[in-house]
C-alpha cells in the first residue's frame, strides 16, 4: 500500500475538491448523529472535527477495491493522496478547539474560576469516573485533596453530594500554582 503524492502535481484542483469533500461530509454526517444525543454545540463541533478525517480502514478498502480491479489505478492514486490529505487536516482544524470553541462554549459563564482559600496534599484534575474512584480511596486512607473539573454539571452534580470541587480549567498555571501546586 502506498500513496503516491506525485499525482498531487498533476491534478491538484481535483484532489483538494476529493479532499475538502472527504472531510466535509464525514463532519456533517458526525455533526448530525451527535445532534441526537443532544450534545453541546461546541462539543459536537470539536466531535466531528477529530473524527472528520478519513480513517486508516479506508485504505484498507481502497487497496481492495484496487486488487480486485473495481477501480483504476489512476483513481485509486488520487483517491489515495485525498485520503492522506484529509488525514494531515485534523491538526489545523483543531485551532478551532483553541480559538473558536470556547467563544461557542457558553456553560463556563455560569461559574467563574473559584480561588483556593487552603493547601491540601494531593490535586485531583478532573473529577470523572475513574478520578471519583481514586479520591475514594485517597480519602479513606486519610488524605485531603483538592478537586479540579472544568465541567459545570459535574461539579453541580458532585457538590450535591458534599464534595468541594473547584472549577477550572487545569491547564492553566496560574490556577494551578493557585491550588498549591
Amino acid at each position: 500500500m502506498s500513496v503516491a503524492f506525485s499525482v498531487l502535481a498533476t491534478e491538484p484542483v481535483r484532489i483538494a475538491i476529493l479532499t475538502i469533500g472527504l472531510v466535509a461530509v464525514k463532519m456533517v454526517i458526525l455533526f448530525a448523529l451527535t445532534s441526537i444525543f443532544r450534545m453541546h454545540f461546541a462539543d459536537r463541533m470539536l466531535f466531528s472535527i477529530l473524527l472528520g478525517q478519513t480513517d486508516e480502514f479506508a485504505f484498507v478498502a481502497l487497496q481492495l477495491a484496487r486488487t480486485e480491479k473495481a477501480i483504476a489505478t489512476t483513481q485509486y492514486d488520487i483517491m489515495s493522496v485525498a485520503m492522506a490529505l484529509s488525514m494531515i487536516t485534523t491538526p489545523l482544524l483543531l485551532l478551532f478547539d483553541k480559538v473558536i470553541a470556547p467563544r461557542l462554549d457558553g456553560r463556563a459563564a455560569h461559574y467563574p474560576a473559584d480561588s483556593f482559600d487552603e493547601h491540601r496534599k494531593i490535586v485531583v484534575l478532573g473529577y470523572g469516573r475513574f478520578n471519583q474512584i481514586v479520591t475514594r480511596m485517597l480519602r479513606v486512607q486519610g488524605f485531603k485533596m483538592i478537586l479540579i473539573d472544568d465541567d459545570p454539571m459535574q461539579i453541580a452534580l458532585v457538590r450535591r453530594f458534599g464534595v468541594k470541587v473547584f472549577y477550572g480549567d487545569a491547564s492553566r498555571l496560574d490556577l494551578l500554582y493557585t491550588a498549591g501546586i
